[in-house]
């Protein structure tokens, strides 16, 4: 360091005992040594990358003394180094600015302004950057596009369209503004949907002269069909992801207008590669750059890059605005690329699998149960059963009504549909278990599917409200329960509801029966007649191994687990008796198992028409 003669005040003393330590710092992390002597080299203490200096500001400070060869600013530190071509140079540099205030008096780039701390060094250090390194199967086309191109593309797109309406292709994100062509990109879903392609927003006429010659040249294999533009001011960017593998094939290009950034890329194992993106330059991804790195740009107003003019040290670059045209091909089969482990299409492949192996390892008594007196009984039924399902029950209607316009709503084991057509305003989706009753719903004219109401096959946080009528009491066992439940509230978005309702074992309250138990003592006595041989119906052989007791219809229930007969009337059949199996659920039971299931509310329970009924809330 160059000592001045002069004798130091108190404050002065201690403010160079502050700097000294700071200066051994710097020594320790940048491995070098303090020169006694002058030298060509020289360290600005106080004066780097993270006090965001540039070496345009220390080359107009320092040019006037004699020529400097190089500066290098180590990444993280606020420390510089200047290479003088001759040391009388670098010696009368140290003397005149050590300890001055280098500020200009304005607020130029030129204008360090505060002091600035010099000392001599023997060496200048080796900066490593991950600036010097691409990730594999990424190409950067420099000048892509010459200055004229640019101001046609950039004039191509209006910013001045209503921005987030519904019927805008323009959306203000956080960090940018964005537009789609060809197909919108959602991003709540991070995905495109294929059948609703944007036929009033293509991909501009202007863009094909470059896609043309870029097919022409084997750097593309097909011309796009989906352009994304974003819009980033200083200061802004894009978090750091792997564009969705279901929804693009595997080349991807963006080209950068108006400024220069830097986009980093990260490898799973830490590796990191920090890629300047020159105005009006190409970026392409193929292989496992596109497949295995994530890609993002910090949300910053400066980037740290080489500086090829002096040294090829790094400096800051100042960002501008810069719009980026990124070009996709919308894939419309699965992906089936060789990264596994982050491709969106082969991970619901094997959750698919891992939920098939799931079902298959069930417990074969529980499947069996359930097999035999669920499902292949709703089956048989299905037409008489349907017959008597017409009228709606009042506070399910109720609370159909209550929602506004453009709801989305699912009716897991929906039957023969008799709640889809409530509330015309709302937008309803059925599902059952049972194919004969969706069929009876389809001709209905009703839309719905066919599936296990443990295993919804459609996309988490989707509907605004779910319905589960007297479905969840037919699962053989407490977990099979409580599974049922979470799948339901799966596919609630947050703030989403869902009612349920369960037969209730107690089917007596307040002094008064169930409309259930409201039968004529005739009837009764039929009841009773039947179910005493009704182990010998047709479906019933298998009935006796399950030690469940037959349960007398429209009397009060003695056990939570039992088979209840269903009397099948039809033309085909001669009044057969099917069982149907039932677990009853005592007062408190259903709000306890809705309880175990994360991330939901109660925000109702109470009873009716013989049920327990809950109306839960996803939080």
């Amino acid at each position: 360091m160059y000592f001045s003669a002069v004798k130091l005040s108190k404050s002065e003393k201690k403010s160079a005992k502050k700097l000294n330590r700071s200066l051994q710092n710097i020594i320790r992390r940048c491995q070098v040594d303090i020169s006694i002597e002058p030298t060509r080299f020289v360290l600005i203490s106080n004066a780097g990358l993270v006090t965001e200096n540039s070496c345009e500001q220390l080359l107009t400070l320092f040019a006037p003394f004699g020529p400097v060869d190089s500066i290098v600013m180590p990444p993280r530190e606020s420390c510089s180094f200047l290479v003088f071509r001759h040391v009388d140079d670098a010696t009368r540099a140290v003397k005149k600015v050590h300890g001055d205030s280098c500020s200009d008096g304005n607020s130029s780039d030129s204008s360090v302004g505060r002091p600035l701390y010099l000392s001599f060094v023997n060496r200048v250090p080796e900066i490593e950057s991950s600036l010097d390194f691409l990730p594999p199967g990424l190409v950067i086309l420099e000048n892509a596009v010459d200055e004229e191109i640019e101001t046609t593309l950039l004039n191509v797109i209006d910013w001045e369209e209503q921005e987030g309406g519904k019927e805008s292709k323009n959306r203000v994100l956080k960090n940018r503004r964005v537009k789609h062509f060809g197909f919108e990109f959602r991003y709540d879903i991070n995905n495109i949907d294929v059948d609703r392609p944007l036929l009033d927003s293509p991909i501009p006429s202007q863009c094909r002269v470059l896609l043309q010659r870029l097919i022409d040249s084997g750097l593309l294999t097909s011309m796009p069909d989906q352009l994304t533009v974003n819009e980033y001011h200083p200061g802004q960017g894009i978090p750091s992801h792997v564009d969705t593998h279901s929804a693009f094939q595997e080349e991807i290009l963006s080209l950068s207008l108006g400024s220069d950034v830097v986009m980093e890329f990260k490898h799973p194992d830490g590796r990191r590669a920090n890629v300047l993106l020159r105005r009006r330059s190409l970026l392409i991804m193929n292989g496992e750059s596109r497949y295995l790195w994530t890609h993002g740009i910090t949300p910053r107003k400066t980037d740290v890059v080489r500086d090829k003019e002096h040294g090829n040290s790094l400096t800051l670059s100042y960002r501008g605005i810069r719009t980026s045209f990124t070009f996709r091909t919308v894939r419309r089969q699965e992906c089936n690329c060789g990264y596994s482990n982050k491709c969106d299409s082969q991970k619901r492949l094997q959750q698919c699998e891992k939920e098939y192996d799931v079902c298959e390892n069930a417990s074969k008594k529980e499947s069996q149960l359930e097999t035999e007196h669920v499902h292949k009984v709703y089956d048989v039924i299905a037409d008489h059963f349907s017959h008597t399902r017409h009228s709606q029950w009042p506070r399910v209607e109720r609370f159909m009504q209550s929602f506004s316009t453009g709801t989305l709503l699912l009716d897991v084991g929906c039957g023969n549909g008799k709640y889809l057509n409530l509330n015309a305003s709302t937008y309803k989706i059925g599902c059952d278990r049972s194919a004969n009753l969706m069929s009876i719903c389809s001709q209905r004219g009703f839309q719905g599917f066919c599936c296990d109401a443990l295993h919804l096959p459609v996309r988490s946080d989707m509907f605004d409200t779910c319905l589960s009528i007297a479905v969840i009491h037919h699962f053989s066992t407490q977990e099979r329960r409580t599974d049922a439940v979470r799948e339901l509230c799966r596919v609630l978005r947050p703030g989403g509801k869902a009612l349920i309702y369960v037969w209730a074992l107690e089917q007596r309250t307040n002094g008064t029966n169930s409309n259930y138990i409201k039968v004529s003592k005739a009837k009764c006595k039929e009841n009773v007649s039947i179910e005493k041989n009704s182990l010998t119906s047709p479906n019933d052989k298998n009935s006796r191994s399950y030690n469940l007791p037959v349960h007398t219809n429209r009397t009060h229930f003695e056990s939570q687990d039992l088979l209840v007969p269903w009397h099948l009337k039809s033309d085909q059949s001669g009044g057969d008796v099917y069982h149907r199996y039932y677990h009853v659920f005592r007062n408190g039971e259903l709000e306890e198992m809705c309880l175990a299931v994360p991330s939901v509310k109660i925000v109702e329970s109470y009873y009716d028409k013989g049920n327990w009924c809950i109306i839960l809330e996803k939080t």
